[in-house]
């Protein structure tokens, strides 16, 4: 099986050639890149944000995922048959996957002793063809023009795509502001073909709280380790730049799509996008903000030379001290 990074839809046809009926069905998986991550997270000297990664693609980011139909009752009749719809997903490293399927016969009257089940297993060979991929990021200040397009509370995220496959992609990327409004950028790349892409976001206020709170593990150590002041600072940086990727990645996504050879389509792995303590400075908004303004006192004189200076001033944190300075 070929798929273009994206997913496509597989179908399975399961016949039952006895004389009871199967009233049990239970479909799991596994694949070649499961073991990779296992491996790589076993690692005791691996950083809390690359082990938050490794699990989101381990346990988020499947390989397959069976799309049962809502109105099943996983039963196959005698001599009836099935078909089980299979979404497979063009994960980096996938190579081959296997498709349990545990069924069984239960008698809903008898006593219970246990499930019996028997297993069918489907072993499948997949090429994963790279589609838009995202080639590097930046963070750059963003400066009020005359026509107020990028205003100064906003930074410039600025992305570049390549188009690895053979043939045109057109790719969308949506972008949700904070009235839940939805902007859409798109570009068509050719083959081989590398586009930037810039996009107006704005500075991204979080407390402290937030950033310095631990990364959201399945899996943690229980014992307690207390760090060097060195290394707790580096922790901190790190959730840090976790934290506010994390509020990025939640405003946008990217789509790519092939017109007209197939309809193949699928969505492009924004998570290359990363933070750096120098991007810091950048992206974040300041806990209190000030504006400074001058203003003629009276207008109706002319050559006016005595002015105001006016301060406004703003707390982002949430409790009021706003407040205007004179």
């Amino acid at each position: 099986m070929a798929i273009l990074m994206g997913r496509r839809n597989l179908n399975l046809r399961f016949r039952n050639l006895s004389q009871s009926s199967v009233n049990h069905l239970n479909v799991t998986f596994l694949d070649s890149t499961s073991p990779v991550l296992e491996e790589a997270l076993a690692s005791t000297q691996i950083a809390e944000d690359e082990a938050t990664e490794l699990e989101f693609f381990l346990f988020e980011r499947p390989a397959f995922k069976w799309l049962q139909k809502a109105d099943s009752e996983n039963l196959i009749e005698a001599n009836g048959t099935e078909d089980m719809q299979i979404q497979v997903f063009g994960k980096r490293g996938l190579t081959r996957g296997v498709v349990n399927v545990e069924y069984a016969s239960i008698d809903p009257d008898a006593e219970s002793l246990g499930l019996h089940h028997r297993l069918v297993e489907c072993s499948l060979a997949v090429t994963v063809n790279a589609s838009v991929e995202l080639v590097t990021c930046d963070f750059v200040p963003s400066f009020a023009s005359n026509e107020g397009v990028f205003p100064s509370d906003h930074f410039l995220l600025v992305l570049e795509f390549r188009n690895s496959w053979i043939n045109a992609l057109d790719l969308t990327l949506s972008v949700t502001r904070k009235n839940d409004s939805v902007d859409k950028i798109s570009q068509q790349l050719q083959n081989g073909q590398t586009r930037r892409m810039v996009i107006p976001l704005p500075r991204i206020f979080l407390a402290s709280s937030t950033w310095e709170t631990a990364l959201p593990r399945r899996s943690r150590e229980r014992q307690f380790i207390k760090h060097s002041e060195e290394t707790r600072d580096s922790i901190i940086v790190a959730r840090k730049a976790w934290w506010y990727r994390h509020h990025i990645l939640e405003s946008i996504t990217g789509r790519w799509s092939e017109d007209n050879r197939g309809g193949r389509n699928g969505d492009v792995e924004m998570r290359g996008i990363r933070l750096n303590e120098r991007h810091f400075r950048v992206v974040q908004k300041e806990v209190v903000g000030a504006i400074v303004k001058v203003e003629d006192l009276d207008l109706s004189v002319e050559n006016n030379v005595c002015r105001r200076l006016v301060v406004d001033v703003h707390n982002h944190q949430g409790w009021p001290i706003c407040g205007r300075i004179i």
